[in-house]
C-alpha cells in the first residue's frame, strides 16, 4: 500500500513520546504551513513538482529546527507561494 502525504509527514514521529493527538496536530500545523492543508490524503505522486518540493520541507518543520538549508526550495513553485513564510 503506498503511503499518503500524512503517513509520510506522521512516519517519522511514531517513535516520539508525544500523543497521538499532538502528532496528529503537529503533522496538519506543517502541511498548513506550506499548503498543502488539502492533500494529506493524496499519494505524493498525485502532488505536482512544486508540491513535492514543499512536502520535502514539511518535516524540517515538524522537527522544529532553527535552520533549514535548502537548495533552490522553490524553483518549481507559483510566483505567489515563493514568498511564503
Amino acid at each position: 500500500k503506498e503511503r499518503t502525504v500524512f503517513d509520510n509527514e506522521a512516519n517519522p514521529l511514531k517513535n516520539a513520546a508525544a500523543s497521538y493527538d499532538d502528532n496528529l496536530r503537529r503533522v496538519s500545523q506543517a502541511l498548513e504551513k506550506v499548503g498543502l492543508q488539502d492533500k494529506p490524503n493524496n499519494i505524493p505522486i498525485q502532488l505536482s513538482a512544486g508540491q513535492q518540493q514543499l512536502l520535502g520541507i514539511a518535516p524540517a518543520l515538524l522537527n522544529k529546527h532553527a535552520v533549514l538549508l535548502t537548495q533552490e526550495p522553490t524553483a518549481n513553485q507559483h510566483e505567489d507561494h515563493k514568498e511564503r513564510k
